[in-house]
């Protein structure tokens, strides 16, 4: 090799000039390794020893392993026609709002947990009310997100709500004056008549609105929720032929 003036860096600090045959012997030694940054004149820049005139004083398999390859990111969510389909143990939905699409920040993003229960456990209720909160609670099934919600959709979600119990006691108010008017007034019948559906109307809006999203099915250990809106369907994987047996 020819002779020259090398640098190396020790951590931050800057080591040299050293010359050639310095730096064989600290090669040799130990006390300077393959991924150590060197520098001599006419380099361009500075470059691992390994990859510098210095490699051939290096011990044969001193040379680090290649980087691994990244490994690819487990697709976790797709799209099922009008459904949203999650892996149930946790997903992290892509940091834009489930509704519009829009890009969110990450620190907006909220992990939140829904619960599933088969609509067969309503049986239950025949035998007491008690048996189906013991029997909900038993065999409901979780489901875990990270998801984003933006500003403007949370706010509508808060009027839609706040609107729907404003007319839910309202509609309670007019069964209290049917009940009360029923005997002296043909009213009072009409009041009850119009509160018990508007009522329920009421109820099911805010059931609507009272959580981001709904959880519709579990097999094994994926869930299918609805809720997510057609723009952010749309950019997510299509499932495919990947839950037919399901």
């Amino acid at each position: 090799m020819q002779e020259s003036t090398w640098y190396y860096l020790n951590g931050s600090d800057r080591q040299g000039p050293v010359s050639s045959d310095d730096m064989r012997a600290k090669i040799l030694a130990g006390d300077i390794r393959a991924d150590t940054m060197v520098w001599a004149s006419g380099m361009a820049d500075w470059a691992p020893l390994n990859r510098s005139a210095l490699a051939e004083w290096l011990p044969a398999g001193s040379n680090p392993p290649p980087p691994p390859t990244p490994a690819t990111p487990e697709e976790t969510f797709w799209r099922d026609d009008k459904y949203l389909v999650v892996r149930r143990d946790f997903t992290e939905l892509p940091p834009r709002c489930i509704r519009t699409n829009a890009e969110l920040p990450r620190e907006a993003m909220r992990t939140k947990t829904f619960y599933y229960t088969s609509p067969w456990v309503l049986l239950t209720f025949f035998l007491s009310i008690i048996v189906l909160i013991i029997v909900a609670l038993a065999t409901r099934k979780a489901v875990k997100l990270s998801l984003g919600l933006c500003s403007a959709e949370r706010k509508k979600r808060r009027l839609w709500l706040l609107g729907a119990w404003i007319g839910f006691f309202a509609c309670a108010s007019l069964f209290v004056y049917g009940i009360a008017t029923e005997d002296a007034s043909p009213a009072g019948a009409w009041a009850i008549l119009v509160s018990m559906p508007a009522a329920l109307v009421c109820l099911g809006i805010a059931s609507r609105f009272s959580a981001d999203l709904h959880v519709r099915k579990v097999r094994g250990d994926y869930a299918w929720l609805t809720g997510a809106g057609e723009p952010f369907l749309a950019s997510l994987p299509d499932a495919g032929s990947r839950f037919e047996e399901y």
